[in-house]
């Protein structure tokens, strides 16, 4: 016998190790950990939840090579941003969408690949060879270079952004909010306070689509409102906010673009001589400090869900491009 010093030699955890484990036959982890619980072999999500815990705890991990040979496949999914660092710090505006992508990506039985700031392959730009590694990829962030994602698309590589996104002359697939009807429901509820007129408080002067599509949809709900615009103020910096509250000012109602712009004067002991219950924020509450004004309810998280539903499907081809859904909100009133 030979002597190898009391250490045990590696051995790769396979599906019927997890199905010895989880009491399950090698059918059920095999349709969970691939993906295919259609059809003959329904599986709980009670029983789901074990198989996935006991893959993650034994250190299971996929044959991808197999897997991309046999169906073509790798079960990978890329999540990238143009942002200067990824999302990961949960104090980060874009971390929900994240968790959401991650908890789903395990559910849809998807690993992840995470690239940052370098999506693409820097060297070459017509190989993508990281990004190619993946059968499809969700992009977070409002930043991009667009030759680069024009590229992809024109190979007809599934792509998923996480809020409206439009590159030139390519048709994109997107989840995002449903901005226009919170924003009529919140101008519904400033003009029951009787407001006739507003200030609008915008903290970005880039046209990026969350920010442009916001000011749209505030613009046309005033009009079939009867309400009007007095005035738009620009925010964007943050030595700005004694100057700003100065500018509000005699305002009848205030409508904030950005949470951490509220947030600033919010938290100012001189805060504007208005009505609490007038002011309104044109975002949800993503940084976990408290905030008493006018906002809506917090469905990142749950972007991030549909934006792989999505992509799965766009990769299985029960969807076809271009495809955009849209996220209900809800209003979270005023609170003294």
């Amino acid at each position: 016998m030979t002597d190898h010093g009391g250490s045990e030699p590696f051995k790769k955890i396979t599906l019927k190790d997890i199905a010895r484990a989880t009491g399950v036959s090698y059918a059920t982890v095999s349709a969970v950990l691939r993906r295919k619980t259609t059809g003959t072999i329904r599986v709980s999500d009670q029983t789901r939840k074990e198989i996935l815990k006991a893959a993650r705890k034994m250190g299971y991990v996929p044959n991808l090579l197999a897997r991309a040979l046999k169906g073509g496949k790798n079960s990978l999914i890329v999540v990238f941003t143009f942002e200067k660092v990824f999302p990961v710090d949960a104090r980060n505006e874009y971390y929900p969408f994240f968790v959401g992508i991650e908890e789903e990506a395990e559910k849809q039985g998807f690993d992840l690949l995470i690239l940052n700031n370098r999506p693409l392959d820097e060297e070459s730009t017509s190989k993508f060879s990281r990004i190619l590694m993946a059968d499809g990829a969700i992009m977070i962030g409002v930043h991009r270079v667009e030759e680069r994602l024009k590229s992809l698309i024109d190979r007809n590589f599934p792509i998923v952004f996480v809020g409206r996104r439009e590159i030139k002359g390519c048709e994109t697939n997107w989840v995002t909010f449903d901005y226009r009807t919170i924003i009529h429901s919140l101008l519904d509820y400033l003009s029951s306070e009787g407001v006739k007129s507003f200030l609008y408080v915008k903290s970005q002067t880039k046209a990026y689509e969350p920010y442009s599509d916001r000011e749209v949809f505030l613009k046309e709900a005033a009009g079939l409102k009867g309400m009007e615009m007095a005035g738009i103020v620009e925010m964007a910096e943050a030595g700005t906010v004694k100057k700003g509250i100065k500018s509000l000012e005699g305002a009848e109602a205030v409508v904030f673009d950005r949470i951490t712009t509220a947030l600033s004067i919010q938290e100012e002991k001189e805060a504007p001589g208005i009505p609490p219950e007038r002011i309104l924020i044109l975002e949800d509450n993503w940084t976990g400090q408290p905030v008493t004004w006018t906002h809506w309810t917090s469905e990142r998280q749950r972007l991030g869900t549909e934006a792989v539903k999505l992509l799965v499907q766009l990769i299985d081809g029960t969807e076809d491009s271009p495809v955009h859904r849209m996220i209900p909100l809800q209003m979270i009133p005023f609170k003294s």
